[in-house]
Formats: C-alpha cells, sequence, structure tokens
C-alpha cells in the first residue's frame, strides 16, 4: 500500500503465485531462489477450510516481468509445505513450488516471449543476521488501497520497512524472540503510510548488503487495524533460519 512501483528488471526474482480453485482464486508473491525453485509463504498454499494443500495444477507462479499481466506463468508442478507449520498462528510459514527448469533463462538472465523482453533471476538467501532498525525492501502485487482487496496491483511495487525492537513487537506478539528468530517484525511506527497489504503475502522481502539484494524474509501477515495501521506491525518469515528446509525440499524434488 502507497509503495513505489518497481522498474523493469529491477526485481527479477520477484514472483507473483496465484491460486486458481473451484472455491476460490488469491493471489500472493513468492521468490526465485534456484533453477526450478520459488519460495512463497506456507498459507498461500494451504486450503484453510480443508486444512489440504491446493493441487499443483491449482497454481500458477508469474515470472520475468514487472506487470503481472506480461508474465510467463508457470505451471507447479509439486510443493512442499513446511512440515511444523501452524495455521492458528502462522509460525513456520513457509513453502517452496516446483517450476519448471529456468536455467536457460537464469544463464541469459532474460527471455523472449512476444516479441518483449523479459527479465529473470535467482536471489541468494541472506544468512546473516538483522539486528532491529535494520531497512529492508517489501515488494508486492497486493493492494494499494487499505482494506481494498480488489486495488491490488498490476505493477510490481516495493516499500522500505525498519526491524522493530523486541519490546515494540512483543507488547503486540508477546511471543515474538526477536529478528534473530524465525520470524522478522517490522514496525509500522518507523516508516508510516506505507505497508504490505491484501495480495502481498508470501512476496519477498530483501536487504541490501552492500549493493547486493539479498532474500531476508517473506510478507506473512500485519496486525491491524487495516493495513499499515500505527499500532501495527508485520510478520515476516525469516527465510535465513530455514536453510534446512530449503535444502531438503530442493533435494526431494532432485529426485523426481
Amino acid at each position: 500500500m502507497n509503495g513505489n512501483a518497481a522498474k523493469e528488471n529491477e526485481y527479477p526474482f520477484a514472483a507473483s503465485v496465484m491460486v486458481d480453485s473451484l472455491a476460490m482464486m488469491s493471489l500472493c508473491g513468492g521468490a526465485i531462489i534456484g533453477s526450478n525453485e520459488v519460495v512463497t509463504a506456507a498459507h498461500c498454499v494451504l486450503d484453510t477450510e480443508s486444512g489440504s494443500l491446493y493441487d499443483p495444477s491449482e497454481i500458477l507462479v508469474g515470472v520475468g516481468h514487472v506487470r503481472r499481466s506480461n508474465q510467463v506463468q508457470l505451471k507447479v508442478e509439486s510443493v512442499i509445505l513446511h512440515p511444523d507449520y501452524r495455521t492458528s498462528d502462522l509460525a513456520n510459514d513457509i513453502a517452496v513450488l516446483k517450476v519448471p527448469d529456468l536455467t536457460q533463462f537464469l544463464e541469459s538472465g532474460s527471455l523472449a516471449f512476444g516479441g518483449a523482453p523479459y527479465f529473470i533471476s535467482a536471489i541468494p538467501i541472506y544468512p546473516g543476521d538483522i539486528p532491529e532498525r535494520t531497512r529492508l525492501t517489501a515488494l508486492g502485487w497486493g493492494a494499494t488501497l487499505d482494506d481494498t482487496v480488489d486495488s491490488t496491483s498490476d505493477v510490481l511495487r516495493y516499500s522500505e520497512r525498519d526491524v522493530g525492537s523486541q519490546n515494540r513487537c512483543r507488547t503486540v506478539l508477546p511471543d515474538y524472540e526477536s529478528s534473530e528468530g524465525p520470524q522478522i517484525c517490522t514496525d509500522n511506527n518507523l516508516t508510516p503510510g506505507t505497508a504490505t497489504c491484501h495480495g502481498d503475502d508470501g512476496s519477498s522481502v530483501v536487504i541490501n548488503k552492500e549493493g547486493e539484494l539479498l532474500l531476508a524474509g517473506l510478507v506473512s501477515y500485519g496486525t491491524g487495524p487495516g493495513c499499515g495501521a500505527t499500532d501495527g506491525i508485520e510478520v515476516y518469515t525469516h527465510v535465513g533460519e530455514y536453510l534446512g528446509f530449503i535444502l531438503n525440499a530442493t533435494t526431494s524434488f532432485a529426485s523426481y
């Protein structure tokens, strides 16, 4: 919400994740992390009513362009949900999607589709510490107006977010560990006026280290009322804390 429009090829690792089932249609985001792997939030690929995963055939990953309407759509082949994901509090909110092999595109950095250039790259995962007040950048195609699902953006947008203090985050989440743990908390008061919103779930949250963008988190949820509430926080899955899970998932994909 109130984010800036991304430029072409500014975030070539950003992916949209669409679920199109008989029951519903939903929008999320994700990040390309390998030749055929995309990470997203677990709740994006889980039917909360039945408690089961959506069939991979119902999930599409869009890549290659800042505009969703211009993206190349990839059919998801397999989904691995974190085994300890909890719907009650969105703990361990991460899943790995297997998509068709992108090696040729990752090597060239672009592909031709319909006469237009498309840009695709994988983003490395940041394994380091993320202390309080660290500046992060959240991406997404989510709602541009608070509480208006229909206002999702066709253009990828980004907003700056600052990691909140442990004390501040614990006023909202009593069990919050710290930004060094499995979740990262940002304080809306530190960056007023912008926020992630409906449709941004699962999208990349990146950190800039000496000019290189690295994947720090995935949008999980925010506390309200509304998107960007001044007394609220945003919570991201701390991807660097799940390297073992991601490695196991990618190894599993390689076996079939």
